[in-house]
C-alpha cells in the first residue's frame, strides 16, 4: 500500500479528515491545536470534536448553496418582452433602429427597458423616441 493509498484511508471518514487538521503544540506543553476552531485544545479529541464540528457546518452550508442554486435554476422568471429595440448612431442623421433578443441583456438592463431611454419593448416606442430627437 503507497501512501496515497493510506492518506486516502485516512481520510475516508470525518473524523480522518479532522485529524488532518490538527498539529501539536510547537511548544511540547501536550497541547493540540485545532486548524478552524483557531484554539488549542487539551487533548486530542477535544480538537478532533471541534474540527468535525466545523467540517460538519461547512457541508451543511454547501448543501444549502447548491439548493438555493438548484431552486434558481428551477425558477421562471417572467420578462416583459422578448425582443427590445434600441437606436444605433442616435443624435446623428443616419440613426436607426434595431431588435435583439432580450436575454442578451443584463438585469438591471432589462429592469431599465423603457425608462432610461435606452432600449424599448416596442418598435412604435423606440420610433416615437427616434422622432423626437
Amino acid at each position: 500500500m503507497n501512501n496515497f493509498e493510506k492518506i486516502r484511508i485516512e481520510t475516508a471518514t470525518i473524523e480522518g479528515m479532522a485529524k488532518l487538521f490538527l498539529s501539536s503544540d510547537w511548544e511540547g506543553k501536550g497541547k493540540t491545536f485545532s486548524e478552524h476552531a483557531a484554539q488549542y485544545f487539551k487533548s486530542e479529541e477535544e480538537a478532533i470534536k471541534a474540527e468535525i464540528k466545523w467540517l460538519q457546518q461547512k457541508n451543511m452550508d454547501e448543501e444549502d448553496d447548491f439548493k438555493i442554486n438548484q431552486s434558481m435554476k428551477n425558477s421562471v422568471f417572467l420578462l416583459p418582452c422578448d425582443k427590445v429595440w434600441y437606436i444605433v448612431d442616435q443624435g446623428t442623421m443616419f440613426a436607426t433602429i434595431m431588435r435583439k433578443d432580450i436575454r442578451d441583456l443584463t438585469l438591471y438592463e432589462i429592469d431599465k427597458i423603457d425608462i432610461d431611454g435606452r432600449y424599448w419593448s416596442s418598435e412604435e416606442k423606440a420610433t416615437e423616441n427616434l422622432k423626437k430627437e
